[in-house]
């Protein structure tokens, strides 16, 4: 089966029924069928595209190279990285308080040369008339550079704190909380479920053949009695069929299966 009639073969299908026998949620189905690709990672996209071609048998290799095109696209729109030390509120007042003593000592050095070309050539009148410095005007001179020198470490001060400000408040404005789906456990039969809150570890129990849901924003060790069941995390539906049980970590949108040493050293040394 080509995959243009493959594709057409599930739109005819329905998002309903999709989503109904796959387990994929409806939103993330009609993305699929539109081909709109952006708002999955590579992962969830080859997950996705694993299971409608395992369960009704279509050929869907041609979104594979259009979902990748598509990243390298959205990839190419992102603005790059910021250097280490761009926008370094001490760097950039470090570079304020330099250019300010530079200027500093610029006054004095021609204030300095000034004085000097003065009683040069007011001392060269064929020694006749004696020149004494005014001591007022040396101390005024040196008040105002002072003065100067003062100002300019205010300016650095409140340079850096208005910096500082400014990037607390763009932190604050840019930051925006990450929400994740649920966890969702479906038991093929009627199965022993234990799941422990991986900060809090406190512990839940239930027996059931039905579904389970999972806060999707919190962290979570699970084990199961049997490996006859599917868990849903992050857009991704994975099926097991064994006898033996499961040990899984869901933690930021992710879940993946783990061994009894794994699970142990996160759970205080108990496999429960």
């Amino acid at each position: 089966m080509s995959d243009k009639i493959g594709i057409e073969k599930l739109r005819q299908i329905g998002v309903d029924a999709i989503s109904q026998r796959t387990h994929i949620p409806k939103r993330n189905v009609e993305r699929l069928l539109a081909e709109d690709f952006s708002a999955f990672s590579p992962v969830q996209l080859s997950g996705f595209i694993r299971i409608l071609e395992r369960e009704y048998g279509v050929d869907l290799s041609s979104w594979k190279p259009a979902s990748t095109a598509q990243r390298y696209e959205t990839t190419a729109d992102k603005p790059a990285s910021k250097t280490p030390h761009e926008n370094d509120p001490f760097t950039d007042a470090a570079k304020t308080r330099r250019r300010q003593q530079y200027v500093v000592w610029t006054f004095a050095v021609l204030l300095a040369v000034a004085i000097a070309v003065t009683v040069a050539v007011l001392g060269s009148g064929r020694g006749k008339t004696k020149i004494e410095l005014n001591n007022t005007a040396i101390d005024k001179a040196r008040d105002n550079l002072a003065n100067l020198a003062s100002s300019s470490r205010r300016s650095t001060l409140e340079a850096v704190e208005t910096i500082q400000r400014q990037h607390q408040e763009e932190a604050s404005s840019s930051s925006e909380a990450v929400e994740y789906e649920d966890v969702v456990i479906r038991p093929r039969t009627k199965v022993w479920l234990g799941v422990i809150d991986a900060k809090t570890h406190k512990r839940y129990t239930r027996t059931t053949a039905h579904p389970w849901e999972l806060d999707g924003n919190r962290s979570w060790l699970i084990v199961t009695g049997h490996g006859l069941l599917s868990i849903e995390c992050g857009g991704v539906n994975a099926s097991f069929a064994q006898r033996d049980r499961l040990l899984f970590l869901y933690e930021d949108g992710k879940c993946r299966e783990i061994d009894a040493q794994e699970f142990r050293a996160r759970n205080g040394g108990r496999i429960w």
